[in-house]
């Protein structure tokens, strides 16, 4: 069976702590005890003394790396995509969130994980939790989780949780199993952590927030987080490969970390502050990170403003963080406070994905969550998820008119005015 998801509760951000939760995650054991017996301990040590010694950070890749060249690759002009961030946790909730990606609404075109895979996404997290299993994997096949593919392919973007591992295994073993599907059908591979799906009306950028995550000062590395800087690498790709300002085109952003937050917690400015170069007009941007289910009003704190949809609901329990009393606190638009019934003792909410209809100029965004079987059914969750609001926003050339919203209503779903 896939894992329990009260494991990843409380877990810290810093990365030794993630190195001792994966070493006592490896004893199949909750006895916390269990993580000081030898080879336990070993494996904390040993991972963690790596991770501090290891000053050969990989090479942040090209643009030529890709398959194509150039990592943008040209999409229909109706196109869905179904999109989950904070997913990689092998948990049984991940595989329902994976199951009804593929079927809710039928099989999307394309899949985008928004990045982390817990707890240090190194090659046996990697396997458990993505691939279905593989060589380093200490679980049973039936016991791993598989990340899904759609009809023409998928992309993941990069977290910090990779990085903590180095990035080593997020570059090695999960990019080459994704991209576009060629003649065959299998993935040609995605060959860099940054990605461009271009119609004539829409461009999809995907940037790695992740690689800078971590600092990557010895002993600091240990505790301290980076400011998620994009590589000059990536800014090249943008500056002479997409050339947004040059080619204008409506804009979904994705990435994993958030540029700002309306609740307690942490915030990014610096990958904003950089792409501010290349946007005259609003953005919409998905972002994942706090592991939560939000939307915000029209809001940034530079020049780059964007309809800010927060999706890090893929796979972790839910946090609860209260709203800031600041301009992005009340900059939210919508959140899901409901507290799943399942989990009565641990207080957490609801794992989901978001579903994106481009149709021409139009993007209709369907933001959906795992619904509960009625008691009795033997079921945990059903097999059709609920649809908790839905949206779309329409390109004017310089900026988005936002109509046709639906929410559903139900208790705890908060809309704001």
């Amino acid at each position: 069976m896939a894992k329990a998801l009260r494991q990843y509760k409380n877990l810290s951000r810093v990365p030794i702590a993630n190195y001792a939760r994966s070493a006592f995650a490896r004893t199949g054991r909750y006895n916390p005890i269990a993580i000081f017996e030898r080879e336990s301990l070993w494996n904390w040590l040993k991972g963690t003394w790596r991770f501090f010694i290891d000053h050969r950070w990989r090479p942040f890749p090209w643009a030529s790396a890709a398959p194509n060249g150039t990592s943008v690759y040209t999409v229909p002009n109706h196109l869905r995509i179904s999109v989950a961030g904070d997913w990689g946790t092998g948990s049984d909730e991940a595989e329902q969130v994976a199951k009804q990606m593929v079927h809710w609404n039928g099989p999307p075109d394309l899949t985008v994980h928004l990045g982390d895979v817990y707890y240090v996404g190194d090659s046996p997290e990697l396997e458990e939790n993505c691939l279905g299993g593989g060589p380093h994997a200490t679980r049973a096949p039936q016991d791993c989780v598989t990340w899904p593919l759609g009809t023409l392919g998928s992309f993941a973007l990069e977290g910090n949780h990779e990085m903590y591992a180095n990035g080593a295994a997020y570059f090695q073993e999960f990019l080459p199993k994704l991209g576009m599907l060629g003649g065959t059908g299998t993935p040609q591979g995605q060959g860099v952590s940054y990605f461009c799906l271009e119609n004539d009306d829409w461009r999809i950028v995907g940037i790695d927030t992740g690689y800078n995550s971590v600092t990557k000062m010895p002993i600091l590395r240990l505790f301290q987080h980076g400011d998620c800087k994009l590589e000059p690498a990536l800014m090249d790709w943008l500056r002479n490969i997409v050339r947004p300002k040059q080619r204008p085109k409506a804009t979904v952003l994705m990435s994993h970390h958030q540029y700002f937050s309306g609740f307690e917690g942490e915030a990014y400015p610096t990958p904003a502050n950089q792409l501010e170069e290349f946007f005259d007009s609003p953005v919409i941007w998905f972002w994942g990170h706090e592991h939560r289910f939000a939307g915000y009003k029209l809001f940034g704190s530079g020049k780059l403003k964007a309809h800010a949809r927060c999706i890090g609901h893929g796979g972790m329990p839910i946090e609860f963080n209260p709203l800031k009393n600041d301009d992005s606190g009340k900059a939210v638009l919508f959140y899901d406070a409901r507290r799943n019934p399942l989990y009565k003792e641990d207080t957490l909410g609801y794992n989901g994905f978001a579903q994106l209809e481009f149709q021409d100029t139009k993007l209709i965004i369907n933001y959906q969550s795992l619904a509960v079987a009625n008691v009795g059914s033997g079921d945990r969750y059903k097999d059709d998820p609920d649809l908790l609001r839905t949206e779309t926003f329409e390109w004017t050339g310089t900026d988005f008119a936002i109509t046709n919203v639906a929410n559903k209503q139900e208790k705890d779903f908060v809309v704001r005015p």
